[in-house]
């Protein structure tokens, strides 16, 4: 239920990109799953709460060492693998996700 209602919580925008990729959703279905707020998962990763909503929402693709990291917190439910296409297309490192 908290998973439904955080994705259609979503814009138009953010929900069409993220549901073309896996990294955004695997992200938010975990971090929920796991009970973590995004200040929580933030202060894990040693970002800020924006970032971790970037992410989630498929605004921002994190660079290669974030998406490591991701990997490591998440404990492998998110790999690394679920951002290539984002970087392919958005470039890598925090930069907006390629409409």
């Amino acid at each position: 239920m908290a998973i439904e209602s955080a994705l259609q919580g979503r814009d138009a925008y953010a929900h069409t990109t993220a549901m073309s990729r896996p990294g955004p959703n695997l992200l938010l279905e975990w971090r929920i799953a796991s009970k973590l707020s995004q200040v929580q998962l933030a202060d894990q990763l040693q970002v800020d709460q924006a970032s971790v909503s970037g992410y989630e929402r498929g605004k921002m693709v994190p660079r290669v060492d974030m998406a490591h990291k991701i990997q490591v917190v998440t404990g492998g439910a998110v790999p690394m693998t679920a951002w290539i296409e984002d970087v392919v297309e958005g470039g890598g490192g925090n930069s907006p996700a390629a409409a």
